[in-house]
């Protein structure tokens, strides 16, 4: 299921990811949770949002606007 994820986030959106996996401590229980971070511009975000749920449809999703980027893949004036 997680190589469907990142294949799908990947091919999907033209980004890549950054990717952390960290515990998680839900009521009495420590889970595993990994964490898919991805900065993709507003266009693409119904494809992202298709593809998550295509692959895990209880996947928790936080959409943030954002002002500004740097590094490799993008510019300033795209993201404006």
């Amino acid at each position: 299921m997680i190589a469907a994820i990142f294949g799908g986030l990947i091919s999907g959106t033209g980004t890549g990811i950054v990717i952390r996996n960290r515990g998680s401590l839900g009521g009495t229980d420590i889970i595993s949770l990994l964490i898919i971070y991805m900065v993709v511009r507003t266009m693409e975000l119904s494809k992202l949002r298709e593809v998550v749920h295509k692959v895990d449809p209880g996947a928790f999703m936080s959409i943030i606007d954002t002002r500004e980027v740097e590094g490799k893949g993008f510019s300033v004036e795209e993201v404006l």
